[in-house]
């Protein structure tokens, strides 16, 4: 592994940069009872469990409280050997709707989130929301 390279990282515009311990995005099609397609596509959450700063920074439960303010982030994935960047998932008008804090005595402490986006792009792959 590369020294000092996080594995993942997470950058939500105007904040502090996260280390990602845990990220989790899936995208679905609906289909009928025999397997064909039934609707579009549908996707754009994002679930994410970042080591937590320690340093009293609540910028995320700030984002999570402000449902007005939507921001836009990337998750960057490093290749552990060298360095370089693997591949970005990057969301675009994007909102935070859930927020959880945990610690635990002998645990690591962390905030997970679930985040939603009008548009997210999987490397060279976009998917638009088809929000009103």
């Amino acid at each position: 592994m590369a020294e000092n390279v996080t594995p993942v990282t997470l950058e939500v515009k105007d904040f502090a940069k996260r280390q990602v311990l845990m990220v989790d995005y899936k995208f679905e099609q609906a289909t009928d009872r025999e397997g064909q397609i039934a609707g579009i596509p549908r996707g754009g959450r994002v679930n994410i469990r970042v080591k937590a700063l320690n340093d009293g920074n609540s910028e995320l439960l700030q984002w999570m409280i402000s449902p007005n303010d939507p921001r836009d982030f990337k998750i960057t994935f490093y290749n552990t050997v060298d360095g370089s960047t693997m591949k970005e998932l990057k969301g675009t008008g994007c909102y935070c709707v859930h927020y959880q804090e945990k610690w635990e005595d002998g645990e690591e402490h962390f905030e997970e989130m679930e985040i939603v986006c009008q548009k997210l792009e999987n490397g060279p792959v976009p998917f638009d929301n088809p929000w009103a």
